[in-house]
């Protein structure tokens, strides 16, 4: 979780964070899940997007792309996307009604 946490806005996948943390992938999948209740890739997709939403607030200024770039979200339409599934309005709605 701390590797998650400070290196967010880079590429992680489950090859770099079983290289991290010495364990195959299946096996920190499953610790972590048992601990966290969800798998890696979920929670760094999780933290992405809390962190999306507080620069949304912070930087109205900021283009969309910005946004998701800035929290390592490089495709604009799958952070739109996902943005939308999670919070149950676009990054644009978000920012307007808040």
């Amino acid at each position: 979780m701390t590797y998650i946490n400070k290196n967010y806005t880079q590429k992680i996948d489950n090859q770099i964070l079983s290289k991290y943390s010495g364990f195959s992938i299946s096996y920190q999948n499953k610790i972590f899940k048992h601990y966290y209740g969800i798998t890696p890739l979920i929670y760094l997709n999780d933290f992405r997007l809390r962190k999306a939403k507080s620069l949304l607030l912070m930087h109205p200024d900021w283009q969309i792309q910005q946004v998701g770039e800035a929290v390592g979200l490089i495709d604009i339409s799958r952070f739109i996307q996902q943005f939308r599934k999670t919070f149950g309005l676009t990054p644009n709605q978000f920012r307007k009604y808040r």
